[in-house]
């Protein structure tokens, strides 16, 4: 099976499930990224979609960059072969810019964990020094807030 080719295809019914309704969740700590598991056009147009339907609001999401995928080609097991599958959309500084570029996104910035004294936190605050192209050729994956322009009011 082509990699990409099980992922979920129906944007119609993407964009209106997961924007017709909102709610407030508590955050795992055991968190997933799900857009990779989208097409490119079907990533976009959920961004699009929430940036006309709630002016205003904020997206924060997870992505995985193309590198990632090439080191989890080099591992063995279930969660491996999944990805290898699945994950038919991958982020690079192009698509950074491509996603800033959509319709009603006013800004997109890069999160980063609270710092705390430890190689882990010091490491991701470290790696959220570098030039964008470079960090995003790191395996590591990256927390992204977008920002939607709100209606203006005439």
């Amino acid at each position: 099976m082509a990699r990409g080719s099980r992922a979920i295809t129906d944007r119609r019914s993407i964009s209106d499930g997961l924007t017709g309704s909102v709610r407030r969740t508590r955050s795992s700590s055991r968190r997933k990224a799900l857009f990779p598991y989208f097409q490119r056009d079907q990533v976009h147009g959920l961004i699009a979609g929430i940036a006309q339907r709630l002016p205003g609001s904020v997206l924060v999401f997870d992505v995985v960059p193309e590198v990632m995928l090439d080191m989890v080609r080099r591992a063995s097991g279930r969660e491996r072969d999944l990805a290898v599958e699945l994950w038919a959309w991958l982020f690079n500084s192009g698509e950074r810019a491509a996603i800033s570029a959509i319709p009603g996104v006013e800004e997109l910035r890069d999160l980063a964990p609270p710092l705390k004294r430890d190689f882990a936190s010091l490491g991701i605050a470290a790696i959220g020094r570098l030039p964008r192209r470079l960090r995003y050729s790191l395996p590591v994956i990256h927390v992204l807030q977008a920002r939607f322009r709100a209606v203006s009011a005439h």
